[in-house]
């Protein structure tokens, strides 16, 4: 009985926490709206409380990432609105990686053994495929920003992924994405300072555009990266039999 508290414990407690977010309405709040009308209050707030305001930040994020809600972009743009790039990056990545890491051990402890043992040979084959490539395999899914931050969480952990490999391809790969991503919020606050509002037309402001256009460059960095893996090894099975001769 004990055993099976600490194992389901856990996700009845985040189950808990996702439904009482859903159903207060509270995941409704995290819009570029909510973010510009509040911003004052929060910034005077971060400005009175920044060591309180930091911790806060850190712990809403890791709670929103271990309970998969929606909403780290709003999050993560709001850390650079607030913090600045710099400071709003290690908050992200804290906060991100914190939830991300209990999320993981969750997963892993609650449903992992059960998921490999039904899941048979179909689990067994994609274990295999990854097997060994853990890091890379998680790294290149963070450097993709398409990926929900959760989904790949819960994938990796299902998998029998390593924890320690998991966490450092997990900090590794957010870096870039999070450091575009608080840049274009430090960009909008400059913005808002200067009495713009947050349209459509903002995103063609250099402040945000440059971000933009680092993130595009971010989401092409794997393809780059396969296909001049593929390049050398295309090279490699030409050399290396006129070597021989």
């Amino acid at each position: 009985m004990i055993g099976h508290i600490r194992r389901f414990g856990p996700v009845v407690l985040l189950a808990g926490v996702v439904t009482a977010a859903v159903f207060s309405g509270a995941t409704d709040h995290l819009t570029l709206a909510e973010l510009e009308s509040h911003r004052a209050a929060m910034r005077a707030f971060v400005v009175a409380h920044p060591g309180l305001s930091a911790g806060a930040f850190i712990t809403a994020y890791a709670v929103m990432a271990a309970t998969a809600l929606p909403g780290p972009l709003i999050f993560t743009i709001a850390g650079g609105l607030l913090f600045g790039p710099w400071i709003g990056s290690v908050a992200v990545l804290a906060g991100a990686n914190l939830g991300s890491l209990i999320l993981f051990v969750i997963c892993k402890t609650a449903f992992g053994d059960v998921i490999r043992r039904r899941g048979g040979p179909r689990v067994a084959k994609v274990e295999a495929m990854v097997s060994g490539r853990i890091f890379e395999s998680v790294l290149i899914l963070r450097l993709l920003p398409v990926f929900p931050l959760g989904f790949v969480t819960v994938g990796a952990a299902l998998v029998g992924a390593p924890i320690g490999s998991f966490l450092a391809a997990s900090v590794l790969g957010m870096v870039p994405s999070t450091i575009v991503y608080t840049s274009i919020g430090s960009g909008l606050n400059r913005v808002l300072d200067q009495g713009g509002r947050i349209t459509p037309g903002l995103f063609a402001d250099p402040q945000i555009i440059l971000p933009l256009c680092g993130l595009a460059a971010l989401a092409a960095l794997p393809l780059i990266m396969r296909g001049w893996r593929a390049y050398r090894r295309a090279k490699r099975e030409i050399v290396e039999p006129l070597d021989g001769l």
